[in-house]
């Protein structure tokens, strides 16, 4: 909108029309924010297993509360203003998710001697309150260094814009290009196989669907391109992401569909990202499962003994009584990344020395395609920081962990490095805001703003891994879309 407020929808089955919301609102909307987190906070509190002390039930609370001061900030921001995508509010979601509330999950993951379990097996104690107090001061550096580059770079870093081709069909054909290659990554081993094309393949995919959402919601998108991708070409790559076990595909994409309509539209669809929740909360106990058995699998499985499987997978998590205890701790491993970090802490550097920064050493060469150097060193860190922290048995040399940021800079620089870290990564995810976010008025800036910098909403890997396809990304996608441009204007049908 113009005026630069936001609109939510009002009774749409009285008036059938949106609302002009004025500032009053905003300032209602931060003060219901504030009211609905106090409100959760008690009601976990309150309801916490006896296994969890009421001080570390009230920092999780705490910390829960900072993950949401980005989206304080957001709403505080003029419409206008605002980032096309707004990574750091869903950064700030993920740590006060991952590292704070998830700690009401934790009496999944006791076990007969009133400990803690982790990967492998491995115990802890408890979860300290010095714990919880370094992983709000690592969050609130972060924010320092978002806060000082939303400052600095407003004036004296430029936005990077993507040219628009002119001629629809073309802009519609390359979307189409991304997603269909995008499905064919998850169809085909030997496409996955070929060097470097994940790199562009999966972003693409994230910003073809970013692209047809955004003409969607404009009324832009014809009705046969909508029937095609959203009720043709969606459900089967949900279909075939589900049958793969891996559900975080998935959870960005309900994320970067949940976005574009509230940026665009400006009121939030809580029905159906309610229902969302629901289902990916319901469906990861099974695909858990599902996985476990299809590893175990010695033969390629069919698309309907996938289908058979996973069904069956699903039903026993529910039914079986030896499988209820266990319901459960998948997803709470899964998501309390605060006990690893709480391992991590416990064990540097008395048991284990610090990494001395070596995770960060293929930042300087992650960015370069291996079609290019076909001898680039791999990544491993996730896999190097089981073995090292004993969260994985000597002989499995196939998993690899998830390496948050917070708990990759503590494993290197311990906690007087880890803020440094956190402010130098709180800066860059400024710079590319301001980069590849800021405000634009076609479907390509919408596109790559959006699909491009989603990955990095959910940083449960490690820095090199999350940011090392970035710069060949940006080129590859201004020099394709230059390109388009070009071509577009031969063609005919182009707009002036």
């Amino acid at each position: 909108m113009g005026d630069g407020w936001p609109r939510i929808r009002a009774r749409p089955w009285l008036e059938g029309e949106n609302i002009v919301v004025r500032s009053a609102r905003t300032i209602d909307l931060r003060i219901q924010l504030v009211l609905g987190w106090a409100a959760i906070s008690l009601f976990l509190v309150l309801t916490r297993a006896e296994s969890l002390p009421l001080a570390q039930a009230v920092f999780g609370c705490l910390i829960g509360g900072a993950g949401l001061l980005p989206l304080l900030v957001y709403l505080s921001t003029p419409s206008a203003d605002r980032p096309i995508f707004p990574l750091m509010v869903l950064t700030g979601v993920f740590y006060g998710v991952f590292f704070g509330f998830s700690v009401f999950l934790l009496h999944f993951q006791i076990n007969e001697f009133g400990r803690i379990f982790s990967y492998n097996m491995v115990e802890l104690e408890k979860i300290g309150l010095h714990i919880q107090f370094m992983v709000l001061d690592g969050i609130g550096m972060m924010y320092v260094g978002w806060m000082l580059a939303r400052r600095w770079l407003s004036s004296c870093v430029s936005p990077i814009r993507f040219a628009m081709p002119s001629n629809t069909f073309l802009l519609h054909a390359m979307f189409w290009g991304f997603a269909l290659l995008f499905l064919l990554y998850f169809l085909s081993p030997q496409f996955r196989a070929v060097p470097s094309i994940g790199q562009l393949i999966q972003p693409g995919g994230y910003i073809a669907m970013a692209g047809f959402t955004y003409l969607y919601l404009k009324g832009d998108l014809g009705r046969g391109q909508t029937f095609a991708y959203f009720l043709v070409y969606l459900p089967a790559w949900y279909f075939t992401v589900l049958m793969s076990s891996f559900l975080t595909p998935i959870i960005l994409s309900v994320i970067l569909l949940a976005v574009m309509h509230i940026r665009v539209r400006g009121w939030v669809p809580w029905t159906a990202g309610l229902l969302a929740v629901v289902v990916v909360v319901v469906v990861y106990p099974g695909s858990q499962f599902y996985r476990q058995m299809a590893s175990r699998s010695s033969t390629e499985l069919s698309t309907t003994e996938r289908m058979g499987q996973f069904a069956r997978s699903l039903t026993y998590v529910y039914t079986d009584r030896q499988a209820q205890s266990a319901r459960w701790q998948g997803l709470a491993q899964r998501t309390s990344a605060i006990v690893p970090f709480a391992i991590v802490a416990k064990r540097t550097p008395a048991e284990v020395s610090y990494w001395g920064g070596t995770s960060y050493r293929l930042l300087l060469t992650s960015w370069i395609p291996r079609v290019i150097w076909p001898g680039k060193p791999r990544e491993v860190a996730g896999a190097a920081f089981g073995h090292r922290f004993k969260l994985l048995h000597p002989d499995d040399n196939v998993t690899s962990l998830n390496l948050p940021w917070l708990t990759e800079a503590y494993a290197n620089f311990g906690p007087g490095g880890m803020v440094f870290v956190m402010l130098a990564i709180g800066l860059f995810l400024g710079l590319l805001e301001r980069l590849l976010a800021t405000p634009s008025d076609n479907a390509v800036g919408w596109a790559v703003g959006t699909g491009g910098l989603l990955p990095l909403a959910f940083p449960e890997s490690n820095l090199s891994v999350m940011t090392g396809s970035l710069l060949p990304l940006i080129i590859s996608l201004w020099v394709m879309f230059r390109i388009a441009q070009a071509v577009s204007r031969r063609l005919p049908g182009s707009a002036t």
